[in-house]
């Protein structure tokens, strides 16, 4: 096993057993479901030819199928050996397996523990849900995991809302594939009278950070949509020493913005406990106490200039299995932050940290320190600051890399000063010149005793990328994001040059939000621009309408489907196109037509008579006809403008939905309303070789207009979707998000590697990542929908791994496609005098290696060099050469036992 590899097991292991002994300290456990899959029973099977359902096999008691809602679907449960027991397998070749287990009524608010094993040759991702019966389904809670081909333990502790309705637990195969599980557990946790004593001691104030030196630390968070350039900006103030005796953290709220700390961890079950701050300036707002994600304590904020210092206390109740604790200050003015304590009790105590010493750690400043970005020419340096008076300590560090290297600081002696300061050099103890690291501090005293919390810094040493400080229209990668200064300047750092305006960018531009009332216009400009001056091309949304031009009759709620009812005034419609085309010609140069509005989508309905949201019986014409009256109103004012059409659905298991859809959008003259196709793609099933669901999806997406982009005729855009929805969790933090399991940096990091190369070389010109912004506060279901980024909106390791790929193949164009051996796959990509080869592996593949002669070179998942023979596994590895792609075929399959596949797809 890999030293990377073990080091993660051992991780989540370790997270694993503590959190089970944290939940056997607190509650006592009512056993509601406990399959070993070990017997298993006949199920009623379904065999239906005209609807394409066939669904059969055996489930262990008590569950039940229920993937037959889909049509066409094919479902085998089976019984398989693993090693002296059997072991379930959920197997489909054409959709996703559901199997459903009923749960009794819930009383109250309820807390879960869910543990279960699986695997899956496939690569496949399994969701374990909790959801409300009846339709539509919501979920009360789900986790997506990606799983590996060796059996691994999932375990979770959650919380469900109160609920009258029927519920059950779900676990879904998500798409075609296959997977084996057993063991799954399923406990409701009642809290115990007697909480057991917990060994850890908690200190009074049990913050990690409460003062701030050198500005935010770790896991703390503005508001993802308040730009730190020109509406929230936050930074250590020399000049204001606060009562902790040490600089105060500025806050400058222009506009309405919050600002989130970093989770905290309430082990003891105190009956109560109180969050507390000191505060000063001219500020109006509320100080407040999240508890995943979700308001439990507020204290009003009333500032003015003439006053001093003023402590604001906010006391809550604490809760066991809550995951994560947060003080949050929201408003607008200007103040200054200090002095942070989080204690038991019914008030606040006089302020003092949780130990004699804090560290503060931070990038030195440089155009891309906002997202903690290094450039590989850059010096590997972080600042520091200890605060509180320590003689004869030492400030003790080390530098953690993603390979699960471990490499010590040379100790910092800190002298008698209440404050000391500097720069600590990585430059020695990096192994590795690429990818995410972390340094961990804290102070020991001369007899190694700890005078202070451990603090962290992520941090990322990447390349240069080949666009960085110019506008790059050609490039193939861009993603959705709020224009904020901070998210910007890291989507261009990792490769990033484009932003499409949906969802994060829809109130920029689209019709509801700029013309709320018929000839009121309200434009934001200066979001807009902001991306353009950080060098991203925008992707434009032509979206929305208000509802004095649709059948809404009303204005749009924040109900969030609302706005997206389907336009009824068409003339009005043409205007809002002209005068958003006419307004930012020369800025945006390509815009799309609506956001998903096939067969099924919520995004493209109408409201009837009785004032019921439904589909319009005519809905692919009415399409085509805003389609047709948007790009006559575009090319009026820019007859250059790219128009996308069609927004078509390219994921498995509803084909014949987006072909009926495809027809008749195409029958009533789309494909000459719109100058390139767009589709969207959310795969979270391994992907990067061939027949993989890159391509299923593509085929998807176009039929029955064509079977591949080539044969189209347009560009393809793939313009929304991600590999890894629901699957990132901490990211490569340690300390910051103490309640939370380790992310599996390397399987997130090869899925998104694997997904943009097949992407491209499926013939893709265009690919935009859904979506760059962190959940606000670290709410529970964050992770869905977020992609290469942590939970607070720093970078994800998923996206240092994308930095590689776009800097290797970004400019490049896709030549063809090589069998190396049996289910190994090289992706060659050429152009410019180089040649990139990105070889990737479908499951069960045959045994391949890897040697680089003089010239060329190979690269790891994060553009590290690799020397020597390389044994080719799940990972993908690139090799780079000067040689045309002709030359690099012929050295990758000398001697090779497979028939070599020059599959030039397009």
């Amino acid at each position: 096993m890999a030293l990377h590899k073990l080091y993660r097991y051992i991780g989540v292991l370790a997270v694993l057993f503590t959190l089970a002994l944290r939940v056997l300290s607190v509650a006592h456990a009512q056993v509601l479901l406990n399959s070993d899959c070990r017997t298993l029973a006949q199920i009623a099977a379904v065999d239906d030819n005209m609807s394409g359902r066939h669904v059969a096999g055996v489930l262990p008691e008590g569950w039940r199928d229920d993937s037959s809602w889909q049509k066409p679907i094919t479902v085998t449960y089976s019984a398989v050996a693993d090693g002296n027991r059997d072991v379930l397998r959920l197997e489909s070749p054409n959709g996703f397996v559901q199997m459903q287990y009923r749960l009794p009524p819930q009383e109250a608010r309820a807390t879960y523990r869910i543990s279960f094993a699986a695997r899956s040759a496939s690569l496949s991702s399994l969701s374990a849900a909790v959801r409300i019966r009846p339709a539509p389904y919501t979920a009360l809670w789900q986790r997506d995991n990606g799983l590996a081909r060796n059996w691994q333990v999932f375990g979770y502790t959650f919380q469900t809302r109160l609920e009258s309705r029927p519920i059950a637990l779900y676990l879904v195969l998500d798409g075609p594939g296959q997977a084996d599980v057993r063991d799954i557990k399923l406990e409701r946790l009642l809290p115990a009278a007697q909480e057991a004593a917990d060994p850890t001691p908690q200190t009074r104030n049990i913050l990690r950070t409460t003062r701030f030196p050198l500005g935010l630390q770790a896991g703390w968070c503005l508001s993802r949509q308040s730009n730190d350039e020109t509406e929230a900006i936050v930074a250590a103030d020399r000049s204001k020493i606060g009562p902790s005796g040490f600089a105060s953290l500025s806050v400058k709220f222009l506009q309405a913005s919050k600002l989130y700390s970093a989770p905290f961890d309430v082990r003891h079950g105190g009956s109560a406990y109180v969050a507390s701050a000191y505060l000063r300036g001219d500020f109006h707002g509320q100080f407040l106490v999240l508890r995943d994600g979700q308001q439990i304590a507020q204290q009003p904020v009333n500032l003015s200039s003439a006053d001093g210092w003023k402590r604001i206390e906010a006391p809550f109740k604490p809760a066991p299995f809550a995951l994560r604790d947060q003080i949050a200050l929201q408003g607008t003015g200007t103040c200054w932050l200090d002095a942070l304590q989080v204690e038991e009790g019914d008030t606040a105590r006089p302020y003092a940290s949780g130990y004699p010493a804090e560290v503060s750690l931070a990038l030195p400043s440089t155009a891309t320190s906002c997202a903690n970005i290094q450039f590989a020419d850059e010096a590997p340096a972080v600042n520091y600051a200890v605060t509180g008076q320590v003689p004869g300590a030492h400030l003790v560090a080390r530098v953690i890399d993603v390979y699960g290297g471990t490499r010590k600081l040379t100790p910092v002696a800190l002298g008698s000063r209440p404050l000391t300061s500097g720069s600590l050099n990585a430059a020695a103890p990096l192994s590795k010149s690429y990818g995410p690291f972390r340094i961990e501090a804290w102070v020991e005293s001369a007899q190694g005793a700890r005078l202070s919390e451990t603090n962290e810094i992520v941090f990322y040493r990447l390349r240069r990328p080949r666009f960085w400080g110019a506008d790059a229209p050609e490039s193939a990668f861009g993603a959705h994001l709020y224009s904020t200064y901070r998210k910007i300047t890291m989507a261009k750092a990792i490769g990033m040059n484009w932003a499409r305006l949906h969802g994060t960018g829809t109130r920029y531009a689209g019709w509801n939000y700029i013309e709320p009332e018929k000839g009121k216009w309200e434009f934001h400009d200066d979001k807009i621009m902001a991306y353009r001056k950080g060098h991203l091309m925008v992707l434009g949304m032509i979206s929305t309408a208000p509802g004095w031009a649709s059948s809404l009759g009303h204005a749009a709620q924040i109900e969030y489907y609302e706005p997206w009812t389907e336009p009824s005034d068409l003339s009005a419609w043409s205007n809002y196109v002209l005068t958003v085309v006419k307004r930012y010609k020369g800025v945006i140069h390509d815009y799309e037509v609506w956001n998903e509005p096939y067969d099924g989508s919520e995004f493209w309905q109408v409201y009837d008579a009785s004032g019921k949201r439904v589909r319009s019986a005519t809905d692919a014409q009415d399409y085509a006809g805003i389609m047709r009256a948007a790009y006559a109103a575009a090319k009026s004012v820019d007859p250059n403008v790219n128009i996308l059409g069609f927004c078509a659905g390219g994921n498995p298991g509803n084909r014949p939905h987006h072909t009926a859809w495809n027809k008749g959008v195409a029958d009533a003259g789309g494909l000459a309303a719109c100058d390139t196709f767009s589709y969207h793609s959310y795969l979270n099933p391994m992907t990067g070789f061939a027949g993989d669901e890159v391509e299923n999806s593509i085929h998807n997406a176009l039929a029955p207009l064509a079977d591949s982009p080539k044969a189209l005729g347009k560009p393809v855009w793939m313009s929304e979707g991600n590999p890894l929805n629901d699957l990132l969790e901490k990211g490569f933090y340690n300390i910051t998000d103490p309640n939370v399991l380790d992310s599996d940096s390397w399987d997130t990091a090869n899925r998104v590697a694997r997904y943009v190369v097949s992407t491209r070389a499926a013939g893709v010109s265009k690919i935009f990542l859904y979506n760059m912004d962190e959940a606000e506060g670290f709410r529970p279901d964050g992770n869905e929908w977020r992609t290469l980024v942590a939970a607070d909106g720093s970078l994800d390791p998923s996206g240092a791994a994308f930095s590689t790929t776009a800097w290797l193949v970004d400019g490049l164009a896709f030549d063809r496609m090589l069998t190396l051996a049996s289910g190994v796959y090289a992706y060659v990509f050429s152009g410019a005098g180089r040649t990139v080869a990105a070889i990737s592996t479908a499951p069960g593949h045959a045994a391949y290696r890897l040697d680089p002669s003089a010239g060329d070179q190979a690269l790891d998942l994060f553009g590290n060099p690799v020397k020597g023979q390389i044994k080719v596994d799940t990972n993908m590895l690139y090799l780079t050469s000067v040689k045309p792609a002709a030359a690099l075929e012929k050295k990758l399959t000398a001697g090779s036992p497979a028939r070599v596949s020059r599959a030039r797809r397009s």
